[in-house]
């Protein structure tokens, strides 16, 4: 069975040919049809192109019936046994085997003919395989017919406009421009170097980064005035970058108190100041426990650091911060107030005590049975607010006056102080206050105006001091003139010493 052969090539391009003769692309000079029109007429001559196409694969077979000789082996004539044969139909295939094979023993043709049926019978396999290959192309062109007298067709649901495609595509306009020294910035380097002096993880800018500039010579390339790309012909640099510098800290120690340089530290217990980074260097000064510093450099295990008038070193283990400890800056801000503490200090200097320091120091005193000195604790701070007077000290004088607010002149006149009594008739001759805090005010008045400073310094209100009675800006100075006793100023230290030490 032999199968006619189908020129492909042939049919693809009269299948081209066809295309093209049916769909013409829109110039504005000759009439067309559109092109979902000639979509539609190709999808109908494929589809009249697979049934012929099918119809020329078709195969016929024909067999044609063979008598076959049969070799007996008997007593009957050599010429008998070669003339006698049995029809196809009266012979059985396991008998004509067994024949064949017992002919082979006396005929070589035989074995000739043998192979030649051999032959025979494997291209008639083939053809059976062919027949089945027709009978499936005879399915596939029932269901082309099917589909086209149901107009059933597969939709392809992201088909593409080719009318929209083509006419985008012709209407491209692609065009070239030369651009001369055109001004671009030109990126600037980083640079990262490693700062002991920084906490580790942190980084600082140093230098900061600047762009560079370049002129370029360029053809750049459009397509309907959009940007494509472009071919550098020549860059010309105008300005250098400037590159960043970055410090990258590397000190555990910095890193774990979340200080820097420059940063106020504490000390954790009394140390001393060394001269140089090394235990047997020469102490400067003694250092107490909670006292602040500044710290200025590191040096291995040591810092350099600045306290007061002195600058040295002290062991880093030896430091910590409000960070690392919290509470030591206020409690470092206690140690530096009762660290002024001093007979000789000068009263004309505030304190430095918050509204909360006074009422913590003034209250829960157990000789203030009346609480006197507690409820008037912020009648003592604003008068060192605005007379410029030590409030410790007024408070020291009301409770050595008034033995902590129980004597009479300060139940019965509200003078804590015996403010203008005289020693031969103190209660008759001292003054009268309409409250605690009015006598504690003019007191404070009468002690800047005439004890603690010179003549014309100004003190309050335009006023100036006469200096009346000045002798030192002290406890002894002030106990010169304002008190016949002569332990005066003792005694009131004592008072100043012990509510300082309450902060």
């Amino acid at each position: 069975m032999v199968a006619d052969r189908i020129n492909l090539e042939n049919i693809s391009n009269q299948k081209n040919k066809n295309v093209n003769n049916s769909v013409n692309i829109p110039n504005g000079n000759t009439p067309s049809r559109t092109l979902d029109q000639a979509f539609a007429e190709l999808k109908q001559a494929r589809a009249q192109y697979e049934i012929e196409n099918n119809s020329k694969k078709k195969r016929h077979h024909k067999t044609k019936k063979k008598t076959y000789d049969v070799f007996y082996s008997g007593s009957i004539s050599q010429k008998a046994k070669q003339n006698r044969a049995i029809n196809q139909d009266k012979l059985s295939f396991k008998g004509w085997i067994q024949y064949r094979i017992d002919k082979l023993k006396y005929d070589k043709k035989e074995i000739k003919k043998l192979a030649f049926i051999t032959t025979g019978v494997f291209a008639v396999c083939i053809g059976l395989v062919s027949t089945n290959y027709i009978f499936a192309e005879y399915a596939k062109e029932e269901e082309i017919q099917q589909k086209i007298a149901t107009n059933v067709f597969e939709t392809n649901e992201e088909s593409l406009n080719i009318q929209k495609i083509i006419i985008e595509n012709v209407e491209v306009t692609k065009s070239k421009t030369i651009v001369e020294d055109e001004a671009r910035e030109l990126p600037f380097n980083v640079k990262r170097q490693d700062n002991p002096n920084l906490p580790k993880g942190e980084e600082k800018i140093v230098t900061e980064g600047a762009f560079g500039k370049k002129l370029v010579d360029c053809i750049k390339n459009y397509e309907d005035n959009k940007y494509i790309d472009e071919k550098i012909l020549k860059e010309t640099v105008v300005l250098e970058p400037v590159t960043q510098v970055i410090d990258v800290g590397t000190s555990e120690f910095l890193s774990k108190l979340k200080a820097h340089i420059g940063d106020t530290l504490y000390v954790t217990e009394n140390v001393n100041l060394k001269e140089k980074a090394d235990d047997k260097s020469n102490n400067q000064c003694i250092i107490l426990e909670s006292l602040d510093v500044k710290l200025e450099e590191l040096s291995g295990d040591w810092c350099k650091v600045t306290y007061e008038d002195y600058t040295g070193y002290i062991q880093s283990n030896k430091l910590t911060s409000e960070t690392e400890t919290p509470g030591i800056g206020e409690k470092n801000r206690k140690q530096k107030l009762y660290a002024t503490l001093d007979a000789n200090m000068d009263l004309t200097k505030p304190s430095g005590l918050t509204l909360e320091d006074y009422k913590k120091v003034l209250s829960g005193n157990a000789e203030d049975t009346n609480k006197v000195i507690e409820d008037n604790a912020e009648a003592f701070y604003n008068a060192e607010q605005k007379y410029n007077v030590n409030g410790i000290f007024l408070a020291s004088m009301a409770i050595h006056e008034s033995a902590w607010g129980t004597s009479k002149i300060a139940n019965d006149k509200k003078n804590l102080f015996g403010f203008g009594a005289y020693d031969r008739s103190p209660y008759e001759s001292a003054n009268t206050f309409e409250s605690y805090s009015d006598g504690i005010e003019t007191v404070a008045k009468y002690l800047a105006k005439n004890y603690l400073n010179t003549a014309g310094t100004k003190i309050y209100d335009d006023e100036t001091a006469t200096g009346m009675y000045y002798n030192e800006p002290t406890l002894a100075g002030v106990n010169t003139k304002y008190c016949t006793d002569k332990e005066w100023a003792t005694k009131l230290f004592k008072y100043m010493d012990m509510l300082y030490s309450r902060l």
